[in-house]
């Protein structure tokens, strides 16, 4: 009894990260997996592993493919499943990396860092099977080893390591080059802090950048092409006005997105000059009671976890608006600007436990966790709300009846054609072989930046259209509008229906 209690008591902030992250997870989880169409790409890289395969890709890395493989053998269950259990492992222990970044940037009590494990972003990336997670992981994990490095502990060691972990998040995710961009920043600022700017870039930078240069180079060679990282004239042809425009048009976006999921669309109901002059009253605040001067900021420039987070913070966010603006295109969402909210949200949380220790009464601090803790539960409950049109819900009738239909015409041949987005995730995660419909889109989509909207008309000549390129006994399974159905659903002569419920149709060649 006496060992159990004291592994409690050394422990006792890791198990209650674990408890507060489970109860995250499973809020976010209750209705099921959270599947978008990025999943499938993920899981069909894990396939063609399997079947002895390397996959290139113009659009994705092979990492989070190749470590769901590795999780399927490993725990003996369906490629679904292993994905759900890597990006699940792959956000608790990023929650431990963050722990360790955020005491290295503050002096803080020890409890304060259990309110990282309920980061909506990070529970939100965790259940989402995307790759965005596992990048995150081993994003961090490359900065902690870093800061490691130049604080001189055993730093040999540790440069080698955040050189792998860079390359191994360039490995999941392209976004990984902001990692090692921040990297060679950060070593040459610390270098000339230390006044050592040359001897730190060409020893602990030029480590730093080898495994991350060396695979790029490799990925160039193997692949043929680096996809996002380039100009893409897939996208639409680039042209210096059209850069211009959504190179503008990205950094307002990000500046409404971070008005929208951080502080709850308060600018839907708020003027942006009300709240911004309320922020301005809050650092202001902070700054009376934390009474900083300037040798609070030096104190703080030498802090190297601090340092790094603001860096990388910035830089990814700075990284994300320019590529997306020279591809002429925008997609603002959280997904997309992670780094930027993990390590913003670092910050700000360090600077309200600091500022809660400063606070004369005690009855202050106690206020601003119970405030921290309630602004976090209202972010998870509206992520929970929002999260309907990417849940495999088991208890929406219409789709699972179009599933179990397609299920049953599998037993006589086999089913191919092609869904909307949504139906298609519903048969590839509960068809039982995890074989993709090709996608036909909605009515009305958002797609590389831009909204497509189709009346009736123009609608029913694409359905007319695709059933004309249609093969014998192929499936189409749509999603239509209520005026669609009522106007130009008589007028589709070239396909047949032979299952509907609600709005969901399945045709038949």
């Amino acid at each position: 009894m006496n060992k159990i209690s004291s592994f409690i008591n050394r422990h006792v902030v890791l198990i209650l990260s674990f408890i507060i992250y489970i109860l995250s997870y499973v809020l976010l989880n209750s209705r099921g997996p959270l599947v978008d169409n990025d999943t499938i790409e993920y899981v069909g890289f894990a396939k063609a592993i399997s079947e002895g395969s390397f996959p290139t890709s113009p659009y994705y890395q092979p990492g989070v493919g190749l470590l769901i493989f590795i999780f399927k053998n490993l725990f003996f269950t369906d490629y679904l499943t292993a994905f759900r259990i890597l990006n699940f492992t792959a956000g608790f222990g990023l929650v431990l990396v963050l722990q360790r970044l955020f005491k290295l940037s503050f002096n803080t009590q020890k409890y304060a860092v259990s309110f990282i494990a309920a980061m909506p972003v990070i529970v939100y990336l965790s259940s989402l099977l995307y790759a965005d997670i596992v990048f995150n992981f081993f994003a961090f994990s490359s900065l902690l080893f870093l800061v490691r490095a130049t604080d001189g502990q055993d730093n040999r060691n540790n440069i080698w390591i955040a050189s792998i972990l860079a390359a191994s998040s360039i490995f999941m995710k392209y976004n990984g080059l902001a990692v090692c961009v921040t990297g060679i920043v950060f070593i040459g600022l610390r270098g000339l802090i230390k006044k050592q700017f040359f001897k730190s870039i060409f020893s602990y930078g030029f480590i730093y950048s080898l495994f991350p240069i060396g695979y790029v180079i490799f990925w160039r060679i193997f692949n043929g092409n680096l996809a996002m990282v380039q100009f893409n004239q897939w996208i639409e042809p680039v042209t210096f006005d059209c850069i211009i425009v959504y190179l503008k048009q990205n950094w307002v976006s990000s500046y409404h997105l971070f008005l929208d999921r951080g502080m709850l669309n308060l600018a839907s109901v708020m003027n942006h000059y009300i709240i911004l002059a309320a922020i301005l009253v809050i650092v202001m605040a902070i700054f009376k009671v934390l009474k900083i001067n300037i040798e609070v900021i030096k104190l703080k420039i030498s802090n190297s976890a601090f340092i790094i987070l603001l860096l990388f913070s910035f830089i990814y966010m700075f990284a994300v608006n320019t590529m997306e603006g020279l591809n002429c295109r925008t997609e603002p969402c959280v997904r997309l600007y992670s780094c930027t909210f993990i390590g913003s949200g670092i910050l700000l949380m360090g600077l309200f436990t600091v500022f809660s220790k400063r606070l004369n009464k005690t009855i202050w601090p106690l206020f601003i966790y119970v405030g921290m803790g309630l602004y976090l539960i209202a972010i998870h409950w509206r992520n929970h709300n929002e999260m309907e049109g990417i849940v495999i819900n088991k208890n929406n009738s219409s789709y699972i009846s179009a599933i179990q239909f397609l299920q049953h015409e599998n037993t006589k041949r086999n089913v191919y054609g092609s869904g909307t987005p949504k139906i298609n995730r519903y048969w590839w995660s509960l068809g039982g072989d995890f074989n993709a419909l090709g996608i036909f889109h909605y009515q009305q989509h958002h797609s590389m930046g831009h909204n497509y909207v189709y009346d009736d008309t123009t609608y029913l000549n694409m359905i007319v259209k695709h059933g004309q390129s249609m093969k014998p006994a192929e499936y189409l399974v749509v999603e239509l509008e209520s005026s669609f159905i009522s106007h130009e659903m008589p007028k589709i002569k070239n396909l047949k229906t032979v299952f509907k419920q609600d709005n969901v149709y399945v045709f038949q060649k």
